[in-house]
């Protein structure tokens, strides 16, 4: 293949590329500046400026370069995965990205050090920093909140001291200013509004209240705000995946055991009379 293509290139394992290009391989489309289209049925690789397209992965910086980004849009049917995007990234199943400016989504988990804009995660999302909007169906975690949180589970940030908004079954916040609306509300240090079943703050003027709650004076302006750093990107998405699958199979393994005794009682019970 060649080093430089400017136009259309097939073929079956990578071919670099430099510029302007629309790139399709069998296996990969590997590039340090790639730009235009890539489409592979197998995998990405490389940074990209565009649309990169693949079938199963598309990596840019992981095992390669963290600085390597995309800017414009990746799309993966499992796993997609870059130092940074400028766009959006969608993995089928997961994506994972250092910095994201735009959209992040993944259908069963997302991660990432820092988003501006939002984090979509079809089961968990995860993040260093978020600045705009964290969903999922599960659980949403995040180290330092400004904006919205929403999921079916649980909420957790650790500083959300430039406001924000919780809003599922439990909320959880270290420090913070904001509203809380859930079943199980409950702030350390918390300047604001909790409606629910259960609602707590620890500064509040009765830390513990049912339907609603309400804190002043907190201490919610000290520490390193907005200085959230990095997490555990890979040890995040194995959790993600690992915990429900295992719940999963204890649950369904609980159920045999219930249906076996549960068989095994008739049997005995027609047998005695």
């Amino acid at each position: 293949s060649n080093a430089e293509v400017n136009g259309l290139e097939l073929g079956f394992y990578k071919t670099p590329a430099d510029g302007v290009t629309v790139q399709c391989a069998g296996v990969s489309a590997q590039g340090e500046a790639a730009g235009g289209l890539g489409v592979s049925a197998f995998g990405n690789v490389g940074g990209f400026s565009g649309i990169q397209v693949s079938g199963v992965f598309a990596v840019s910086g992981w095992a390669l370069d963290e600085a390597a980004s995309i800017e414009g849009v990746q799309l993966a049917g499992v796993f997609t995965e870059t130092g940074a995007v400028s766009g959006a990234q969608i993995g089928g199943l997961v994506a994972c990205a250092s910095r994201v400016a735009g959209l992040q989504f993944g259908g069963w988990t997302v991660a990432a050090d820092e988003v501006r804009g939002g984090q979509l995660g079809g089961l968990t999302s995860g993040a260093a920093r978020v600045d705009g909007l964290q969903l999922s169906a599960a659980v949403d975690l995040a180290r330092s909140l400004r904006g919205v949180q929403l999921s079916g589970l649980t909420n957790v940030a650790g500083d959300m001291a430039g406001g924000g908004m919780q809003v599922s079954a439990v909320n959880v916040v270290e420090r913070g200013r904001g509203f809380q609306l859930g079943v199980v509300n409950a702030g350390r240090d918390f300047n604001g509004l909790q409606i629910g079943v259960l609602n707590i703050i620890r500064n509040g003027p009765i830390p513990v209240m049912p339907i609603v709650n309400f804190g002043w004076g907190g201490d919610v302006d000290s520490g390193p705000a907005g200085e959230a750093g990095s997490i555990d990107k890979q040890e995040f998405i194995g959790a993600s995946i690992i915990a429900p699958v295992a719940a999963a199979v204890v649950s369904l393994y609980a159920l045999l055991i219930a249906y076996g005794v549960s068989e095994t009682g008739s049997c005995m019970v027609d047998d005695w009379f």
